[in-house]
């Protein structure tokens, strides 16, 4: 599964490929780790950030919450869930 979405991430221009494969891999398991690991991704528009995060989205589905709210009372009850993929699409 790794080699699969490391030739999915290698398709964007990011600039640790290999640990934000890993980090896909891992981060429904976010739970049982004592950190919740946190991908940020920037670019111009147009990149494919969005496109990437709805990638996430289907192949993690029903474990992931997507949000477009930012405040952090949103943010916090999101966080606070184990297990759950916090998609944070900052429009």
């Amino acid at each position: 599964a790794y080699e699969k979405v490391l030739s999915w991430v290698k398709a964007w221009d990011v600039e640790a490929p290999e640990v934000l494969a890993a980090e896909f891999l891992l981060a429904p398991f976010g739970g049982v780790r004592q950190w919740k690991p946190i991908v940020f991704l920037t670019g111009e528009r147009g990149v494919g950030k969005t496109t990437l995060l709805k990638l996430f989205k289907m192949f993690w589905g029903p474990l992931t919450t997507w949000t477009t709210d930012v405040s952090a009372s949103a943010l916090a009850g999101l966080l606070d869930k184990d297990g759950y993929v916090v998609l944070l699409h900052d429009e």
